[in-house]
């Protein structure tokens, strides 16, 4: 779909946003889902995959939703 191609869009900070760069959460790996019955397991399992993460070579772009 190209609903936006060519038109402008505003970066909300003084500027033009682009697509330079983006790359598309919707393609790629599937999301790894984590069930935490509290604030305290949710912060606990972000911890944990930040960790591993870092464990690992820096090969990938991360998005949080």
């Amino acid at each position: 779909m190209r609903i936006l191609t060519g038109e402008r869009v505003d970066d909300l900070d003084d500027g033009v946003d682009t697509l330079d760069g983006y790359h598309s959460p919707v393609h790629g790996r599937r999301p790894e889902v984590v069930a935490a019955l509290d604030l305290d397991g949710q912060l606990k399992a972000v911890v944990d995959r930040v960790g591993r993460w870092l464990a690992e070579p820096l090969r990938r772009r991360v998005c949080f939703t």
